[in-house]
């Protein structure tokens, strides 16, 4: 963005505002009108009151017109703006909206700072970019210490298998009752009837958090068969965010052991799924 009209800071009543040089804008404009008459007669127009719109100076200048120094004046922005508008020119027109948009980065925090450390001692930005180098490498030290945990859990998520929810819970070591408990409260699991086998919920199926898996065994003159509820290994991971202490590297470690030996048929088969 081109800088149509200077933008500066000022101190008007005890209050720092953003502010611009009325001979500048007078310039800008293409007033032509002699400036002293332009200044006075917008003043006036405008309704501007002095020290709250706008202020009074005496020129800075070794060369002072007239052999004197000259009476200056600077406007507000708001000030500024109206004053454009009340030209009713095209020119008038660009830099109200030049100012608008002046506004908006004016505004914004960063963009503040910015300007502010410009401004600032060497030494306050040295300290700065010194404080920023050692949050760099704080931050690379915490991910470099992270990312095998990452790994791991992008193992665990990916790993074969499903795990009954004893297992489950030794793997995330905690009590089966308490990890049966927890997940009932989150809605993961419920007893068939209130007190027989655990189900799993089927949201928690379709999300792949869970499955059921069917068993049909021999037992005397007919078959059993027995519906378990299991956590899939996307499912354990789930859990390990919401269980304390989660050992990542056991969980890791529990979803490449060897597929459990074949149990003979029984007629106490309630062993077998024992949560």
């Amino acid at each position: 963005m081109n800088e149509l009209v200077k933008i500066t800071q000022q101190v008007i009543g005890g209050e720092t505002i953003n502010a611009v040089n009325a001979r500048e804008l007078y310039e800008a404009l293409g007033a032509k009108d002699l400036f002293a008459n332009w200044v006075r007669n917008f003043i006036q127009y405008a309704n501007l009151v002095e020290n709250i719109d706008y202020f009074s100076f005496l020129e800075n200048s070794k060369k002072p017109r007239g052999g004197r120094p000259a009476i200056e004046y600077a406007f507000t922005v708001d000030s500024a703006k109206q004053i454009c508008m009340l030209t009713r020119t095209e020119i008038g027109k660009q830099i109200r909206l030049y100012f608008i948009e002046c506004e908006k980065r004016l505004n914004n925090p960063a963009y503040r700072e910015a300007t502010r450390l410009l401004n600032a001692p060497l030494s306050e930005v040295a300290a700065l970019l010194l404080d920023t180098a050692k949050a760099k490498e704080a931050l690379e030290a915490q991910v470099k210490e992270l990312e095998p945990k990452a790994q791991e859990f992008d193992r665990l998520a990916d790993a074969q298998g499903t795990f009954c929810i004893t297992d489950a819970a030794k793997t995330l070591q905690m009590r089966p009752k308490d990890l049966f408990d927890m997940m009932e409260r989150m809605g993961w699991i419920y007893r068939r009837g209130g007190r027989g086998e655990w189900i799993a919920n089927q949201d928690k199926i379709d999300q792949g958090l869970l499955v059921h898996k069917e068993r049909t065994f021999q037992a005397g003159d007919g078959d059993i068969a027995k519906t378990q509820a299991r956590v899939t290994a996307k499912g354990l991971a789930a859990l390990a965010l919401k269980a304390p202490k989660m050992p990542v590297a056991s969980a890791v470690a529990c979803t490449t052991r060897p597929a459990r030996p074949k149990v003979k048929a029984s007629n106490d088969l309630n062993f077998l799924f024992q949560q």
